[in-house]
Protein backbone atom coordinates (compact mmCIF):
# COMPACT_ATOMS: atom_id res chain seq x y z
CA UNK A 1 0.00 0.00 0.00
CA UNK A 2 2.96 2.46 1.35
CA UNK A 3 4.83 1.30 -1.98
CA UNK A 4 1.19 2.34 -4.22
CA UNK A 5 0.90 5.80 -2.91
CA UNK A 6 4.95 6.64 -3.53
CA UNK A 7 4.17 5.38 -7.02
CA UNK A 8 0.97 7.55 -7.30
CA UNK A 9 2.82 10.43 -5.72
CA UNK A 10 5.45 10.49 -8.28
CA UNK A 11 3.26 9.75 -11.51
CA UNK A 12 1.01 12.44 -10.29
CA UNK A 13 1.53 16.03 -12.91
CA UNK A 14 1.14 18.57 -10.34
CA UNK A 15 0.82 19.68 -6.76
CA UNK A 16 -3.00 19.53 -6.96
CA UNK A 17 -2.42 15.95 -7.68
CA UNK A 18 -0.31 15.05 -4.92
CA UNK A 19 -2.89 16.89 -2.82
CA UNK A 20 -6.23 15.08 -3.94
CA UNK A 21 -4.36 11.78 -4.14
CA UNK A 22 -4.03 12.09 -0.22
CA UNK A 23 -7.37 13.19 0.51
CA UNK A 24 -8.47 10.56 -0.98
CA UNK A 25 -6.65 8.14 1.00
CA UNK A 26 -7.73 10.07 3.80
CA UNK A 27 -11.26 9.92 2.50
CA UNK A 28 -11.08 5.49 2.22
CA UNK A 29 -10.38 5.56 5.66
CA UNK A 30 -13.46 7.20 6.93
CA UNK A 31 -16.98 5.09 7.11
CA UNK A 32 -19.18 5.71 4.40
CA UNK A 33 -21.76 7.61 6.52
CA UNK A 34 -18.13 10.45 7.46
CA UNK A 35 -17.69 10.43 4.05
CA UNK A 36 -20.71 11.59 2.79
CA UNK A 37 -21.30 14.08 5.68
CA UNK A 38 -17.31 15.48 4.47
CA UNK A 39 -18.24 15.82 0.93
CA UNK A 40 -21.27 17.85 2.02
CA UNK A 41 -19.04 20.18 4.45
CA UNK A 42 -17.06 21.30 1.50
CA UNK A 43 -19.68 23.16 0.05
CA UNK A 44 -20.61 24.82 2.95
CA UNK A 45 -18.99 27.93 3.99
CA UNK A 46 -19.51 26.80 7.81
CA UNK A 47 -21.67 24.43 9.38
CA UNK A 48 -22.90 23.22 12.91
CA UNK A 49 -25.05 20.14 13.40
CA UNK A 50 -28.63 21.12 12.62
CA UNK A 51 -27.14 23.01 9.83
CA UNK A 52 -25.20 19.93 8.53
CA UNK A 53 -28.46 17.60 9.22
CA UNK A 54 -30.33 19.66 6.92
CA UNK A 55 -28.03 19.78 4.15
CA UNK A 56 -27.30 15.46 4.65
CA UNK A 57 -31.20 15.11 5.41
CA UNK A 58 -30.54 13.03 7.72
CA UNK A 59 -32.66 13.09 11.32
CA UNK A 60 -29.51 12.41 13.28
CA UNK A 61 -25.44 12.58 12.94
CA UNK A 62 -24.19 10.69 15.75
CA UNK A 63 -20.72 10.61 14.13
CA UNK A 64 -20.69 14.07 14.59
CA UNK A 65 -17.84 14.21 16.80
CA UNK A 66 -15.95 12.27 15.05
CA UNK A 67 -16.08 14.40 11.94
CA UNK A 68 -15.20 17.74 13.64
CA UNK A 69 -12.22 15.55 15.02
CA UNK A 70 -10.66 15.26 11.54
CA UNK A 71 -7.45 17.26 11.04
CA UNK A 72 -8.99 18.97 8.41
CA UNK A 73 -11.80 20.44 10.14
CA UNK A 74 -11.99 23.69 11.78
CA UNK A 75 -13.37 26.03 14.61
CA UNK A 76 -15.60 29.07 12.54
CA UNK A 77 -15.82 32.39 14.49
CA UNK A 78 -17.23 30.51 17.35
CA UNK A 79 -20.09 29.79 15.45
CA UNK A 80 -19.50 26.35 14.00
CA UNK A 81 -17.16 24.66 11.87
CA UNK A 82 -15.51 24.23 8.06
CA UNK A 83 -13.53 22.78 6.29
CA UNK A 84 -10.00 23.60 5.98
CA UNK A 85 -9.61 26.16 2.79
CA UNK A 86 -7.26 24.39 0.59
CA UNK A 87 -8.80 20.27 1.44
CA UNK A 88 -12.30 22.64 0.95
CA UNK A 89 -11.24 23.29 -2.79
CA UNK A 90 -10.05 20.23 -3.18
CA UNK A 91 -13.30 18.36 -2.31
CA UNK A 92 -15.68 21.35 -3.83
CA UNK A 93 -13.94 21.22 -7.19
CA UNK A 94 -14.13 17.23 -7.48
CA UNK A 95 -17.63 17.38 -6.46
CA UNK A 96 -18.55 19.78 -9.12
CA UNK A 97 -17.14 18.01 -11.87
CA UNK A 98 -17.59 14.51 -11.31
CA UNK A 99 -21.10 14.42 -9.18
CA UNK A 100 -22.92 18.44 -10.40
CA UNK A 101 -26.51 17.32 -9.81
CA UNK A 102 -25.57 15.74 -6.23
CA UNK A 103 -24.10 19.02 -5.55
CA UNK A 104 -26.79 21.52 -6.72
CA UNK A 105 -29.29 19.05 -4.75
CA UNK A 106 -26.73 19.66 -1.41
CA UNK A 107 -26.98 23.32 -2.24
CA UNK A 108 -30.78 23.45 -2.66
CA UNK A 109 -31.06 21.97 0.73
CA UNK A 110 -28.55 24.34 2.14
CA UNK A 111 -30.53 27.54 0.94
CA UNK A 112 -33.90 26.54 1.92
CA UNK A 113 -31.94 25.59 5.43
CA UNK A 114 -30.57 29.16 5.14
CA UNK A 115 -33.65 31.16 4.34
CA UNK A 116 -35.42 29.66 8.08
CA UNK A 117 -32.80 31.36 9.70
CA UNK A 118 -31.79 35.04 10.99
CA UNK A 119 -30.83 35.87 7.73
CA UNK A 120 -30.05 39.57 9.75
CA UNK A 121 -27.17 37.58 10.72
CA UNK A 122 -24.32 38.59 7.81
CA UNK A 123 -23.27 34.74 8.42
CA UNK A 124 -26.65 33.50 7.65
CA UNK A 125 -27.29 36.20 4.90
CA UNK A 126 -23.67 35.49 2.89
CA UNK A 127 -24.17 31.55 3.41
CA UNK A 128 -27.55 32.09 1.79
CA UNK A 129 -26.74 33.89 -1.17
CA UNK A 130 -24.09 31.47 -2.15
CA UNK A 131 -26.20 28.79 -2.67
CA UNK A 132 -29.02 30.79 -4.58
CA UNK A 133 -26.09 31.16 -6.63
CA UNK A 134 -25.77 27.73 -7.30
CA UNK A 135 -29.45 26.55 -7.41
CA UNK A 136 -31.22 29.99 -8.34
CA UNK A 137 -28.84 32.04 -10.48
CA UNK A 138 -30.48 34.96 -10.91
CA UNK A 139 -32.64 35.19 -8.10
CA UNK A 140 -28.82 34.94 -6.25
CA UNK A 141 -27.58 37.78 -8.07
CA UNK A 142 -30.48 39.86 -7.36
CA UNK A 143 -30.17 39.22 -3.94
CA UNK A 144 -26.66 39.88 -3.75
CA UNK A 145 -27.43 43.30 -5.83
CA UNK A 146 -29.97 44.07 -2.99
CA UNK A 147 -28.29 43.43 0.18
CA UNK A 148 -24.68 45.39 -1.14
CA UNK A 149 -26.86 48.24 -1.85
CA UNK A 150 -27.86 47.88 1.72
CA UNK A 151 -24.53 47.50 3.70
CA UNK A 152 -22.95 49.99 0.74
CA UNK A 153 -25.80 52.92 1.77
CA UNK A 154 -26.17 54.78 4.96
CA UNK A 155 -27.50 53.76 7.79
CA UNK A 156 -25.32 50.73 7.35
CA UNK A 157 -21.87 51.52 5.59
CA UNK A 158 -21.60 47.98 6.03
CA UNK A 159 -18.44 47.34 3.52
CA UNK A 160 -16.47 44.70 5.79
CA UNK A 161 -19.85 42.12 4.96
CA UNK A 162 -19.68 43.47 1.46
CA UNK A 163 -15.82 42.06 1.28
CA UNK A 164 -16.88 39.01 3.51
CA UNK A 165 -19.37 38.26 0.97
CA UNK A 166 -17.24 38.42 -2.45
CA UNK A 167 -14.82 36.80 -0.51
CA UNK A 168 -17.43 33.44 0.13
CA UNK A 169 -18.72 33.68 -3.49
CA UNK A 170 -15.45 33.78 -4.60
CA UNK A 171 -13.65 30.89 -2.49
CA UNK A 172 -17.05 28.97 -4.07
CA UNK A 173 -15.85 30.05 -7.63
CA UNK A 174 -16.62 26.75 -9.17
CA UNK A 175 -20.06 26.69 -8.88
CA UNK A 176 -21.02 30.50 -7.42
CA UNK A 177 -19.11 32.04 -11.07
CA UNK A 178 -20.03 29.80 -13.26
CA UNK A 179 -22.62 32.33 -13.22
CA UNK A 180 -21.48 35.29 -15.24
CA UNK A 181 -24.32 37.64 -13.28
CA UNK A 182 -22.34 36.59 -10.31
CA UNK A 183 -18.89 37.36 -11.41
CA UNK A 184 -19.94 40.65 -12.45
CA UNK A 185 -21.48 41.51 -9.35
CA UNK A 186 -18.09 40.54 -7.82
CA UNK A 187 -16.05 42.83 -10.11
CA UNK A 188 -18.78 45.75 -9.51
CA UNK A 189 -18.39 45.44 -5.64
CA UNK A 190 -15.11 44.97 -5.16
CA UNK A 191 -14.46 47.85 -6.94
CA UNK A 192 -16.58 49.66 -4.84
CA UNK A 193 -14.70 48.79 -2.07
CA UNK A 194 -11.44 49.69 -4.08
CA UNK A 195 -12.94 53.00 -5.09
CA UNK A 196 -13.69 53.80 -1.01
CA UNK A 197 -9.75 53.07 -0.36
CA UNK A 198 -8.95 55.33 -3.25
CA UNK A 199 -7.12 52.29 -5.19
CA UNK A 200 -8.45 53.91 -8.28
CA UNK A 201 -6.35 51.64 -11.13
CA UNK A 202 -7.60 48.86 -9.12
CA UNK A 203 -11.50 50.21 -8.92
CA UNK A 204 -11.11 50.79 -12.78
CA UNK A 205 -9.87 47.78 -13.92
CA UNK A 206 -12.77 45.76 -11.78
CA UNK A 207 -15.41 48.16 -13.50
CA UNK A 208 -14.72 47.36 -16.90
CA UNK A 209 -14.42 43.80 -16.08
CA UNK A 210 -18.06 44.03 -14.93
CA UNK A 211 -19.16 46.75 -18.00
CA UNK A 212 -18.27 43.94 -20.86
CA UNK A 213 -20.00 41.03 -18.56
CA UNK A 214 -22.82 43.30 -18.27
CA UNK A 215 -22.96 43.98 -21.87
CA UNK A 216 -22.66 40.80 -22.89
CA UNK A 217 -25.44 39.51 -21.13
CA UNK A 218 -27.84 42.47 -22.17
CA UNK A 219 -28.47 43.90 -18.81
CA UNK A 220 -28.88 47.53 -18.95
CA UNK A 221 -28.93 48.71 -15.50
CA UNK A 222 -25.71 46.66 -14.75
CA UNK A 223 -24.52 48.86 -17.68
CA UNK A 224 -25.40 51.99 -16.73
CA UNK A 225 -24.94 51.70 -12.92
CA UNK A 226 -20.98 50.52 -14.02
CA UNK A 227 -20.67 53.92 -16.29
CA UNK A 228 -21.58 55.76 -13.72
CA UNK A 229 -19.02 54.49 -11.50
CA UNK A 230 -16.34 54.86 -13.80
CA UNK A 231 -17.24 58.34 -14.34
CA UNK A 232 -17.17 58.62 -10.24
CA UNK A 233 -13.73 57.70 -10.78
CA UNK A 234 -12.62 60.21 -13.62
CA UNK A 235 -14.65 62.94 -11.23
CA UNK A 236 -12.36 62.32 -8.25
CA UNK A 237 -9.08 62.57 -10.22
CA UNK A 238 -10.82 65.55 -11.51
CA UNK A 239 -10.97 64.16 -15.31
CA UNK A 240 -14.41 66.49 -15.71
CA UNK A 241 -14.50 65.91 -19.26
CA UNK A 242 -14.04 61.92 -19.19
CA UNK A 243 -16.30 61.99 -15.78
CA UNK A 244 -19.26 63.80 -18.03
CA UNK A 245 -19.15 61.58 -21.10
CA UNK A 246 -19.69 58.21 -19.13
CA UNK A 247 -22.48 59.99 -17.23
CA UNK A 248 -24.10 60.95 -20.38
CA UNK A 249 -23.68 57.76 -22.07
CA UNK A 250 -25.92 56.54 -18.53
CA UNK A 251 -28.67 58.72 -18.88
CA UNK A 252 -30.18 57.40 -22.16
CA UNK A 253 -29.75 53.83 -20.93
CA UNK A 254 -31.67 55.01 -17.46
CA UNK A 255 -34.08 56.33 -19.77
CA UNK A 256 -34.51 53.54 -21.70
CA UNK A 257 -35.11 50.99 -18.55
CA UNK A 258 -37.31 53.84 -16.84
CA UNK A 259 -35.25 54.06 -13.99
CA UNK A 260 -36.06 57.54 -12.75
CA UNK A 261 -34.29 57.47 -9.37
CA UNK A 262 -30.74 56.47 -11.72
CA UNK A 263 -32.00 59.67 -13.90
CA UNK A 264 -32.41 62.20 -11.50
CA UNK A 265 -29.11 60.81 -9.89
CA UNK A 266 -26.81 61.36 -13.39
CA UNK A 267 -28.67 64.67 -13.42
CA UNK A 268 -27.62 65.82 -10.49
CA UNK A 269 -23.69 64.06 -10.99
CA UNK A 270 -23.52 66.61 -14.34
CA UNK A 271 -25.23 69.62 -12.48
CA UNK A 272 -22.18 68.97 -9.95
CA UNK A 273 -19.39 68.64 -13.07
CA UNK A 274 -20.89 71.75 -14.18
CA UNK A 275 -20.75 73.47 -10.81
CA UNK A 276 -17.17 72.75 -10.16
CA UNK A 277 -16.00 74.06 -13.50
CA UNK A 278 -18.25 77.19 -12.35
CA UNK A 279 -20.98 76.63 -15.02
CA UNK A 280 -23.35 78.17 -12.30
CA UNK A 281 -26.40 78.20 -14.49
CA UNK A 282 -26.06 75.01 -16.44
CA UNK A 283 -25.21 73.50 -13.06
CA UNK A 284 -28.61 75.34 -11.90
CA UNK A 285 -30.80 73.34 -14.97
CA UNK A 286 -29.66 69.93 -14.59
CA UNK A 287 -30.04 70.25 -10.44
CA UNK A 288 -33.64 71.49 -11.02
CA UNK A 289 -34.67 68.73 -13.53
CA UNK A 290 -33.19 66.51 -11.24
CA UNK A 291 -34.97 67.86 -8.05
CA UNK A 292 -38.67 67.62 -10.26
CA UNK A 293 -37.57 63.97 -10.77
CA UNK A 294 -36.86 63.40 -6.70
CA UNK A 295 -40.12 64.58 -5.80
CA UNK A 296 -41.95 62.76 -8.24
CA UNK A 297 -40.66 59.72 -7.51
CA UNK A 298 -40.78 60.81 -3.74
CA UNK A 299 -37.52 60.74 -3.01
CA UNK A 300 -36.83 62.70 0.08
CA UNK A 301 -33.14 62.09 0.39
CA UNK A 302 -32.10 63.11 -3.48
CA UNK A 303 -34.88 66.04 -2.93
CA UNK A 304 -32.85 67.43 0.21
CA UNK A 305 -28.99 66.72 -1.59
CA UNK A 306 -30.29 68.89 -4.85
CA UNK A 307 -31.34 71.26 -2.38
CA UNK A 308 -28.04 71.61 -0.92
CA UNK A 309 -26.23 71.49 -4.32
CA UNK A 310 -28.75 74.67 -5.35
CA UNK A 311 -27.92 76.66 -2.69
CA UNK A 312 -24.40 76.03 -3.25
CA UNK A 313 -24.84 77.40 -7.17
CA UNK A 314 -26.50 80.40 -5.35
CA UNK A 315 -23.76 80.93 -2.90
CA UNK A 316 -21.23 80.75 -5.20
CA UNK A 317 -22.94 83.70 -6.84
CA UNK A 318 -22.98 85.54 -3.78
CA UNK A 319 -27.07 85.01 -3.41
CA UNK A 320 -26.48 84.51 0.21
CA UNK A 321 -30.34 85.13 1.11
CA UNK A 322 -31.40 82.31 -1.97
CA UNK A 323 -28.84 80.16 -0.40
CA UNK A 324 -30.03 80.16 3.11
CA UNK A 325 -33.86 79.48 1.88
CA UNK A 326 -32.43 76.26 0.01
CA UNK A 327 -30.07 75.13 2.97
CA UNK A 328 -32.99 75.44 5.43
CA UNK A 329 -35.54 73.57 3.25
CA UNK A 330 -32.90 71.00 3.04
CA UNK A 331 -32.31 70.81 6.63
CA UNK A 332 -35.54 70.10 7.58
CA UNK A 333 -36.38 67.61 5.06
CA UNK A 334 -32.71 65.81 6.23
CA UNK A 335 -34.32 65.76 10.27
CA UNK A 336 -37.76 64.41 8.81
CA UNK A 337 -35.92 61.23 7.09
CA UNK A 338 -33.50 61.06 9.92
CA UNK A 339 -30.12 62.19 8.24
CA UNK A 340 -27.82 63.12 10.73
CA UNK A 341 -25.32 62.99 7.82
CA UNK A 342 -27.14 65.42 6.00
CA UNK A 343 -28.28 67.14 8.78
CA UNK A 344 -24.16 68.07 9.45
CA UNK A 345 -23.76 68.88 5.68
CA UNK A 346 -26.25 71.20 6.05
CA UNK A 347 -24.98 72.91 8.64
CA UNK A 348 -21.76 73.12 7.59
CA UNK A 349 -23.05 75.00 3.86
CA UNK A 350 -25.07 77.49 6.59
CA UNK A 351 -22.17 78.22 8.48
CA UNK A 352 -20.68 79.02 5.27
CA UNK A 353 -23.46 82.04 4.68
CA UNK A 354 -23.19 82.93 7.84
CA UNK A 355 -19.28 83.53 7.29
CA UNK A 356 -19.36 85.12 3.99
CA UNK A 357 -21.87 87.34 5.67
CA UNK A 358 -19.41 88.17 8.65
CA UNK A 359 -21.49 86.32 10.75
CA UNK A 360 -18.39 84.89 12.20
CA UNK A 361 -20.16 83.84 15.82
CA UNK A 362 -23.08 81.80 14.09
CA UNK A 363 -20.61 80.30 11.36
CA UNK A 364 -18.21 78.81 14.25
CA UNK A 365 -21.61 77.40 15.56
CA UNK A 366 -22.80 75.53 13.11
CA UNK A 367 -19.37 74.59 12.05
CA UNK A 368 -18.89 73.12 15.68
CA UNK A 369 -22.07 71.37 15.71
CA UNK A 370 -21.20 69.64 12.56
CA UNK A 371 -18.11 68.55 13.41
CA UNK A 372 -19.02 66.81 16.23
CA UNK A 373 -21.10 65.11 13.95
CA UNK A 374 -18.83 64.12 11.58
CA UNK A 375 -16.14 62.76 14.72
CA UNK A 376 -19.11 60.85 16.20
CA UNK A 377 -19.97 59.06 12.77
CA UNK A 378 -16.20 58.53 11.70
CA UNK A 379 -16.47 60.47 8.83
CA UNK A 380 -13.21 61.78 7.91
CA UNK A 381 -14.04 63.65 4.37
CA UNK A 382 -16.78 65.96 6.50
CA UNK A 383 -14.08 66.30 9.58
CA UNK A 384 -11.33 67.40 7.52
CA UNK A 385 -13.77 69.63 5.78
CA UNK A 386 -14.91 71.39 9.08
CA UNK A 387 -10.81 72.12 9.30
CA UNK A 388 -10.56 73.73 6.51
CA UNK A 389 -13.77 75.71 7.13
CA UNK A 390 -12.43 76.72 10.45
CA UNK A 391 -9.48 77.91 8.45
CA UNK A 392 -11.40 80.11 6.18
CA UNK A 393 -13.03 81.30 9.48
CA UNK A 394 -9.88 82.52 10.63
CA UNK A 395 -8.46 83.94 7.62
CA UNK A 396 -11.95 85.70 7.42
CA UNK A 397 -11.25 87.65 10.94
CA UNK A 398 -7.45 87.82 9.91
CA UNK A 399 -6.26 85.32 12.15
CA UNK A 400 -3.30 84.15 9.51
CA UNK A 401 -1.31 81.59 11.58
CA UNK A 402 -4.25 79.77 12.91
CA UNK A 403 -5.96 79.50 9.46
CA UNK A 404 -2.40 78.37 8.05
CA UNK A 405 -2.46 75.70 10.40
CA UNK A 406 -5.41 74.20 9.65
CA UNK A 407 -5.31 74.75 6.00
CA UNK A 408 -2.41 72.73 6.14
CA UNK A 409 -3.98 69.64 8.51
CA UNK A 410 -6.35 69.79 5.94
CA UNK A 411 -4.36 69.63 2.99
CA UNK A 412 -2.33 66.71 4.32
CA UNK A 413 -5.87 64.49 4.30
CA UNK A 414 -6.87 65.57 0.78
CA UNK A 415 -3.61 64.43 -0.47
CA UNK A 416 -3.78 60.98 1.86
CA UNK A 417 -7.28 60.53 -0.44
CA UNK A 418 -5.86 62.36 -4.02
CA UNK A 419 -8.40 64.83 -4.09
CA UNK A 420 -6.79 66.82 -6.73
CA UNK A 421 -9.45 69.96 -6.58
CA UNK A 422 -9.48 69.52 -2.93
CA UNK A 423 -5.96 70.17 -2.73
CA UNK A 424 -5.94 72.84 -5.13
CA UNK A 425 -8.35 75.18 -3.22
CA UNK A 426 -6.58 74.71 -0.15
CA UNK A 427 -3.23 75.77 -1.76
CA UNK A 428 -5.02 78.85 -2.98
CA UNK A 429 -6.17 79.71 0.45
CA UNK A 430 -2.77 79.03 1.48
CA UNK A 431 -1.60 81.47 -0.32
CA UNK A 432 -4.27 84.10 0.34
CA UNK A 433 -3.47 83.36 4.21
CA UNK A 434 0.92 83.45 3.65
CA UNK A 435 0.15 87.10 1.67
CA UNK A 436 -2.07 88.21 4.64
CA UNK A 437 0.46 87.61 7.11
CA UNK A 438 2.95 89.36 4.81
CA UNK A 439 4.83 86.25 3.38
CA UNK A 440 5.10 86.91 -0.06
CA UNK A 441 7.01 84.63 -0.99
CA UNK A 442 5.85 81.34 0.41
CA UNK A 443 1.86 82.97 -1.00
CA UNK A 444 3.28 82.80 -4.25
CA UNK A 445 4.59 79.30 -4.06
CA UNK A 446 0.98 77.61 -2.89
CA UNK A 447 -0.73 80.02 -5.53
CA UNK A 448 1.51 78.82 -8.55
CA UNK A 449 1.20 74.87 -6.85
CA UNK A 450 -2.53 75.62 -6.71
CA UNK A 451 -2.41 77.21 -10.31
CA UNK A 452 -0.45 74.24 -11.64
CA UNK A 453 -3.43 71.56 -10.12
CA UNK A 454 -6.32 73.84 -11.43
CA UNK A 455 -4.62 74.20 -14.86
CA UNK A 456 -3.73 70.15 -15.41
CA UNK A 457 -7.49 69.46 -14.12
CA UNK A 458 -8.80 72.25 -16.62
CA UNK A 459 -10.83 73.95 -14.14
CA UNK A 460 -11.68 77.64 -14.50
CA UNK A 461 -10.04 77.95 -11.12
CA UNK A 462 -6.94 78.86 -12.60
CA UNK A 463 -7.55 81.91 -14.28
CA UNK A 464 -8.69 83.18 -10.85
CA UNK A 465 -5.32 82.24 -9.13
CA UNK A 466 -3.70 84.00 -11.88
CA UNK A 467 -5.30 87.08 -10.77
CA UNK A 468 -4.25 86.64 -7.44
CA UNK A 469 -0.57 85.97 -8.75
CA UNK A 470 -0.54 89.12 -11.28
CA UNK A 471 -1.97 91.25 -8.26
CA UNK A 472 0.91 90.23 -5.78
CA UNK A 473 3.53 90.60 -8.74
CA UNK A 474 2.73 94.19 -9.54
CA UNK A 475 2.09 95.41 -6.03
CA UNK A 476 -1.40 96.09 -6.21
CA UNK A 477 -3.10 95.54 -2.80
CA UNK A 478 -5.54 93.65 -1.49
CA UNK A 479 -7.90 92.34 0.79
CA UNK A 480 -6.63 88.93 1.91
CA UNK A 481 -9.61 88.28 4.25
CA UNK A 482 -12.82 88.35 1.49
CA UNK A 483 -10.93 89.75 -1.96
CA UNK A 484 -10.77 86.95 -4.73
CA UNK A 485 -13.32 84.18 -3.08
Amino acid sequence: MKKDLLLLLQEAKNEEEREWIIMQLSLNNLTPEIQEAVWAASILGWFDKDYLKAVLNKPSLNFFNDLIGLSYVERFENKGYNIHERSRKLLEKRLWEDKLHYYRGLSLRASDYCFTQNLEETNWMIEYICHLLIVKPEQGAYKFYNICVKWWNPPCFDYEKIEALIKSVQERSHATLNSAVAKSQCFYWEAGIKRMQSQYESAKSLYEQALQIYREVGDKLGEANTLISLGDIKLMQSQYKSAKSLHEQALPIYREVGDKLGEANTLKFLGNVEQMQSQYESAKSLYEQALQIYREVGDKLGEANTLISLGDVEQMQSQFKFAKRLYEQALQIYREVGSILGEANTLRSEGDVERMTKMFGAAKKMYSIAQDIYITMKEKFGESDCIFVFGELDRAQGKWQEAIDKYKKALAFYKEKNLLYEQAFVLWQLGMAYYGAKNQKLALDYLRDARCIFTDINSPKADRVQEVIEAIIKGTPFDAKTQFE
